[in-house]
């Protein structure tokens, strides 16, 4: 992924095997409500927050405008929508996040 992390399998027990169908393509987000269900602390590097996410920007445009990973459409669904949608499933399934579905 863009930022990446180093997980442990001992972070994770077997409900990260029983990811949906529906949620293959966003598994970033299934992943990170798995460590949150087991109570697994993410620990940022050394890097300043400015310096942990910012637009990568090619000749002027976002890259994440032109990207397949963000501009490509799954079920109906852009990126965001996905997003959203892996959100709520994550909180119904393990309790976790409060997802606003009218949001």
């Amino acid at each position: 992924g863009a930022g990446g992390v180093l997980v442990k399998p001992i972070f994770f027990d077997n409900s990260v095997f029983d990811i949906p169908e529906e949620v293959r393509p966003h598994d970033d987000v299934w992943f990170s409500a798995c460590l949150i269900k087991n109570d697994v602390k993410i620990l940022w590097t050394a890097l300043s927050d400015s310096q942990r996410s910012r637009p990568a920007i090619n000749n002027g445009v976002n890259v994440a405008d032109i990207d397949p990973l963000y501009s490509s459409i799954f079920d109906n669904r852009n990126r965001a929508q996905l997003d959203k949608y892996v959100i709520e499933i994550c909180s119904e399934k393990f309790g976790i996040w409060l997802a606003d579905k009218n949001a």
